[in-house]
């Protein structure tokens, strides 16, 4: 399991945001482990937090 947590910064942001590196994440990720991985993405006024769990071992 990975997970990142980023502060926002304070104040207006001066350019908006896309998801953009979320979507290429998540690509990323669908081409590495097709369905053998979950990835959740939470944010608040304050923060931005990503989690990314993969299945290595199959039951």
């Amino acid at each position: 399991m990975i997970h990142v947590k980023n502060r926002k910064r304070p104040g207006r942001q001066t350019m908006p945001s896309h998801g953009v590196g979320l979507r290429n994440v998540r690509k990323r990720m669908e081409y590495l482990f097709a369905e053998d991985f979950t990835m959740s993405e939470m944010q608040d006024e304050q923060s931005y937090e990503l989690t990314l769990r993969v299945e290595i071992f199959k039951n």
